[in-house]
């Protein structure tokens, strides 16, 4: 897009200088105010419509031959290709500020995390049927049936942690250090993999 201005202003130069004197000053001005219509399309629609409707208009100007010098042609928004050209591209921003004159509220730019939620089972509490339900619903990788051990032990730095969040020893929603269940198991007592980071 930036590409394409800057060959725009040199192409409106190009453009005055090769116009009647007399008409120079006036297609300056409809030139710049034709740049700053494009502008504002750009705030409703995306690029790929705003360059379609730029070329068509383009070319309707050169078509009417020496109208092309004339800043009143310039000047004029074409309704038809807008809707035409640009209808079909709008930009998220306008979609939102539709989305709040309409009353249906903001749209969320950002995902949030769902609540974990507690899946029951025929045998009681499930923590990886419960896990395996909430990574469904918010589209993260499914678990592996480990327990995670930074989660037990120390911290989880990992955002999408792809082992489960549950007690090492009974499977519950507490850690190991936590547990009640009396035989939960020291670091130094699990295997020697190395630390997940």
């Amino acid at each position: 897009m930036s590409s394409f201005f800057k060959v725009w202003a040199a192409y409106c130069g190009i453009l005055v200088k090769l116009s009647p004197q007399t008409l120079q000053g006036d297609l300056a001005t409809g030139l710049s105010i034709y740049t700053m219509n494009v502008y504002d399309l750009l705030e409703k629609y995306a690029w790929e419509g705003v360059k379609a409707y730029h070329f068509q208009f383009h070319r309707k100007r050169v078509a009417s031959g020496k109208g092309i010098y004339l800043g009143s042609e310039w000047r004029q928004l074409d309704s038809e290709l807008i809707s035409s050209k640009c209808f079909a591209h709008p930009t998220p921003r306008a979609i939102w500020n539709q989305a709040q004159r309409v009353g249906s509220g903001p749209i969320q730019r950002t995902s949030k995390l769902a609540i974990r939620e507690i899946v029951p089972s025929q045998g009681g509490y499930n923590p990886m049927a419960s896990a395996q339900h909430f990574r469904a619903n918010t589209g993260t990788p499914p678990l592996t049936p480990q327990t995670c051990r930074n989660w037990n032990y120390r911290e989880c730095r990992s955002t999408q942690c792809r082992y489960l969040h549950a007690c090492i020893t009974c499977g519950s929603s507490h850690r190991a250090p936590r547990c009640l269940s009396g035989n939960a198991a020291l670091p130094s007592q699990l295997d020697n993999r190395p630390t997940r980071r």
